[in-house]
């Protein structure tokens, strides 16, 4: 749960072209031919060090009205992630009793039952971070 309104944290959210200014855990993210901001559904996100494996994520749905993103791994990263077919979703909710807003960060994927309680809590914590980076980009951002 945050302060900040629910359409700030929208506003800089739908810019799928930017998440790399503000995800921490991200050492770079660039979209496969785009340069703006805001890109269609069907863009392509290259995350990770230039020079190293990176991997490949896709915008797949966006929803203004009920501020949710999909995005899928496309291809398994070359880097130890036990997960199968990836699809991550983040949805900006507005409080109704006060200001404020919760950010709904997850993931679902398919692994083996031996990798399931660590793909849980890496992902956990990833998700923790990147709210917190939305949160921080939106305190300390224009807009």
């Amino acid at each position: 749960m945050t302060d900040a309104a629910a359409d700030r944290l929208w506003a800089r959210l739908s810019e799928y072209g930017t998440w790399g200014d503000w995800l921490s855990h991200v050492a770079e993210s660039n979209i496969e031919g785009h340069d703006v901001p805001m890109v269609p559904v069907g863009a392509v996100r290259a995350v990770g060090p230039l020079g190293n494996p990176r991997t490949r994520e896709q915008l797949v749905a966006v929803d203004d009205i009920a501020r949710i993103i999909s995005y899928v791994v496309t291809e398994p990263p070359i880097w130890r992630f036990p997960a199968r077919r990836y699809r991550g979703t983040v949805r900006v909710i507005e409080l109704t009793d006060r200001a404020g807003s919760v950010i709904e960060w997850s993931g679902t994927y398919d692994c083996d039952a031996a990798d399931e309680a660590g793909m849980n809590e890496l992902l956990t914590g990833l998700y923790t971070s990147f709210a917190a980076g939305l949160i921080k980009a939106v305190s300390t951002g224009p807009g």
